[in-house]
C-alpha cells in the first residue's frame, strides 16, 4: 500500500491539487512520512493503516480539484464563455 499511497499523492500533487485542497495534500504527505517511519521499525500493520490513509487524503484532495475545475465551466458556461463565434 506504500507505493499505492505514494503514487496518489503524486498524482493529487501533478494535478494541481494544493491549490484547492493544499490541507488534504499536507496531511497525505504527512501520513505517509508516518507510514514510511512505521515500515521502517518493522511496525507493518500500522505503516499500512497510515498508508491507506494517504492515499485516502490525496484522492479526497484530488477530487476537489475536479469539482473546481467543473465549477469554473459550469461558471464560464453560464455566461457564455464556453462559446465560439
Amino acid at each position: 500500500r506504500m507505493d499505492g499511497a505514494d503514487a496518489s499523492l503524486n498524482q493529487a500533487q501533478e494535478a494541481g491539487a494544493e491549490l484547492y485542497a493544499g490541507r488534504e495534500v499536507e496531511e497525505a504527505r504527512r501520513l505517509l512520512s508516518s507510514a514510511r517511519a512505521l515500515f521502517a521499525a518493522e511496525d507493518f500493520v500500522k505503516a499500512d493503516v497510515l498508508a491507506e490513509l494517504s492515499a485516502k487524503r490525496s484522492q479526497d484532495a484530488l477530487f476537489k480539484k475536479i469539482n473546481a475545475a467543473e465549477a469554473s465551466i459550469a461558471t464560464a458556461k453560464s455566461v457564455g464563455g464556453w462559446e465560439y463565434d
